[in-house]
C-alpha cells in the first residue's frame, strides 16, 4: 500500500510504522465502511489485553452499522463477545459450542484458578 499510493485510505500512516495492534485497529476504524461482511483472522492476538476492550466498542459500533463478521480467534476475551455464535471446527466437522466449552476458556480458567501449582509444576519439569 505504501508503494501504490493507497496509504491515504489508512490515514496517511504506513501500517509498517504502527504496531500490530495499531494496524489492526486502523483497519477496523478506517477501512470497514458500508454494509459489509468481513472475515478476520490472526494467528496471535493483535492487541494487548487493554486494547481488546476497545475492540468490544469498535465491533459494537460496526455491528450497529450493518457490518457482519466471522472472526477466527483463540482469545477467550474476544470469544466472550455478547451474543457471539461460537463454532468449533475440527475433524468431526463444525459444531456450535458455548463459551464455557471452548478449550481456551477452560485452559485460561484452570491457569487463573491454579496458577501457583501450574507454574511450580512447569518449573519442576525443567
Amino acid at each position: 500500500m505504501d508503494e501504490t499510493g493507497y496509504l491515504d485510505t489508512y490515514g496517511g500512516i504506513s501500517l509498517h510504522e504502527r504496531s500490530h495492534g495499531e494496524a489492526f485497529m486502523a483497519t477496523l476504524t478506517i477501512k470497514l465502511r458500508g454494509n459489509g461482511f468481513y472475515i478476520l483472522m490472526s494467528r496471535k492476538p493483535a492487541l494487548l489485553r487493554p486494547g481488546r476492550w476497545q475492540l468490544y466498542t469498535q465491533f459494537t459500533s460496526l455491528l450497529r452499522k450493518n457490518r457482519s463478521f466471522i472472526i477466527a480467534t483463540h482469545s477467550p476475551i474476544l470469544l466472550a463477545y455478547p451474543g457471539a455464535r461460537i463454532l468449533l471446527l475440527n475433524e468431526s466437522g463444525i459444531t456450535d459450542i458455548a463459551y464455557e466449552e471452548t478449550e481456551n476458556y477452560s485452559v485460561s480458567r484452570r491457569f487463573l484458578n491454579n496458577h501457583d501449582d501450574i507454574v511450580r509444576h512447569l518449573l519442576e519439569e525443567q
